[in-house]
């Protein structure tokens, strides 16, 4: 199928009108989601005109149905239904509740939404972020970390490379490296604690409003805050951090009859989760405790905290591993600490609010309306405490935004408005349009409107139609259905691990025997799936694996 027809099936698919064209993936996707898609809407001059340019995310929860039955992980009651019995997806009702509050501008928003039960996936459609995410600006520690890939590595024993990782950590404050504004910093740390507030109490008024249920994100990182354009109001030389990816989202319902253990935990990114996310690695060693807000405060502190050690959540941090070495830094921390270069770099002030946020026990944490004081304290313009000296309230053209200490370099705004794309070809760094399975739109619960539509629930399914009953129903019919195919794929590798056994049998090669570097593989899972792919290529090489550094997400 030629790209023409795919952009063509695929807009049908996604209910997008003729103006719109896209599909362009942009970057990797998650354990369940598959890349994202971007999708641009045109005049009749081929110009864009959609302010709000859409991202496609799927969902797939094919792999575990588990997951997909299971009530107050992927699925919450549906406030729309007075019957009580309709679920709505988490992340979806999360997006929603917060959506058109003040202050809602440091959250991503949802445009609509679908689900496809007999393919177990929930379709997301979001606002998109041109100036991509907080993740760009803390490359300094992969790019200085021992890479396993590095030529000049490859004759160096197991021991050898450990000694050069625990070098790298011992001499690591020496290497040069480009430090982040600190009036950037405060508008990040002021945009995700007006996030935080809205997700605790549903408004940022003093006092919650009359129903409002608590939002837990779980999943902060530098990777999940992302740059739009720059507000109106405050920091207007500065993108707008918004806060993404509530995939890992929880609601606490009012009364919720959930224990501590019933919560759903161990999710997110090693290095950016706090301890009461984690009581599953500490057995009897720890009661494990409620989540609550200041969970979310953690997570506010570590993205800060990223932002200013330049590498994603702090891997010294004990009760995140379940191994001795981590990346490879003998040292281990009760809570986040800042390296030593960091105090010349920024004031006490900021660094003792970030280090508050990370506080091991929650009761220590402050909570996020002192928070936001204090911030608005400290950048309060012509102030003698205003560490951001007179840029939160600064014009777009006052000429201290150029200024070294405060320029913050970011990359080309892209497809503005009024900006010419051809229908067919994908901007630069960006892939074609996808041959990806459509899903059949009988399957789906629901698709009335168009995106064209500004409405919010004009995507989604009639209140009613996703219950419990209907959801475990899709389950076993997708179980049935894929029944065949399972069993294929199982004995294809059960075939392929065959053969790696039969190879491993043979004689090995002296020189490529006995090297486990245990600080180039610690960071993967216990649990190693082979695919077919290394199978085959461990079937001609048994002996021979190299292990590699997983990227952090």
């Amino acid at each position: 199928m030629d790209q023409e027809a795919r952009l063509r099936d695929r807009r049908e698919e996604l209910g997008f009108g003729a103006k719109w064209v896209g599909g362009w993936r942009f970057t990797s996707g998650g354990e369940f989601a598959a890349a994202p898609e971007l999708w641009l809407k045109r005049d009749s001059a081929g110009l864009v005109i959609d302010v709000k340019r859409i991202v496609v995310k799927d969902s797939d929860f094919s792999t575990n149905r588990e997951l997909w039955t299971s009530s107050g992980v992927i699925w919450t009651e549906d406030v729309r239904d007075i019957t009580g019995h309709a679920l709505i997806p988490t992340e979806v009702a999360a997006l929603y509740n917060l959506r058109s509050r003040k202050g809602s501008e440091t959250i991503i928003e949802a445009r609509g939404w679908r689900v496809f039960l007999t393919q177990l996936t929930i379709r997301l459609y979001t606002t998109y972020c041109p100036f991509g995410d907080l993740k760009q600006y803390i490359g300094w520690y992969n790019d200085n970390f021992p890479n396993d890939e590095d030529p000049a590595f490859d004759d160096l024993d197991d021991e050898a490379f450990n000694e050069v990782v625990r070098d790298f950590h011992r001499t690591r404050d020496q290497i040069a490296r480009e430090w982040l504004p600190e009036p950037f910093l405060w508008h990040v740390f002021e945009s995700l604690v007006i996030a935080g507030l809205l997700m605790e109490r549903g408004e940022l008024d003093p006092g919650p409003i009359s129903f409002w249920e608590q939002i837990l994100h779980l999943d902060y990182k530098c990777s999940n805050v992302f740059l739009d354009l720059p507000s109106h109001e405050r920091y207007t030389g500065y993108p707008m951090p918004r806060l993404g990816d509530f995939g890992l989202c929880t609601i606490k319902k009012i009364n919720d009859p959930r224990k501590a253990e019933d919560y759903v935990v161990g999710n997110g990114t090693r290095g950016n989760r706090p301890a009461e996310q984690m009581h599953h690695l500490y057995g009897k060693q720890r009661k494990p405790r409620m989540m609550d807000s200041r969970t979310n405060i953690w997570g506010v502190g570590i993205v800060l905290w990223s932002l200013i050690g330049l590498e994603e959540g702090d891997h010294r941090v004990q009760f995140d591993s379940k191994d001795d070495e981590c990346d490879g830094d003998p040292e281990r921390l009760k809570e986040p600490t800042f390296r030593p270069r960091a105090s010349e770099h920024y004031s006490a002030e900021l660094l003792e609010l970030i280090s508050a946020c990370t506080r091991y026990e929650q009761k220590d944490r402050p909570d996020f309306a002192d928070l936001l004081k204090q911030i608005k304290h400290f950048t309060c313009p012509n102030s003698s405490s205003d560490r951001a000296p007179g840029l939160r309230g600064a014009a777009a053209d006052d000429p201290d935004w150029l200024n070294e200490v405060n320029r913050v370099e970011k990359p080309p705004e892209k497809w503005k408005l009024g900006f010419a794309i051809a229908p067919n070809d994908p901007p630069a760094g960006f892939k074609n349009v996808p041959e990806v399975v459509t899903l059949a739109s009988s399957d789906e619960t629901g698709s009335e409107g168009d995106i064209e539509e500004d409405d919010p629930f004009s995507l989604a399914p009639p209140t009613g139609e996703l219950t419990g009953d209907v959801i475990v129903e899709a389950a076993n019919e997708e179980n049935g259905e894929n029944e065949e195919r399972v069993e294929k794929k199982s004995a294809k590798k059960a075939k392929s691990m065959k053969k790696v056994e039969h190879a491993a049998a043979g004689p090995a090669s002296p020189q490529k025997t006995g090297f486990k570097r245990k600080s180039r593989v610690v960071e993967e899972d216990n649990e190693y799936d082979e695919d077919d792919e290394n199978a085959e290529r461990q079937a001609v090489k048994p002996t021979k694996k190299k292990p590699q550094r997983k990227k952090r997400r």
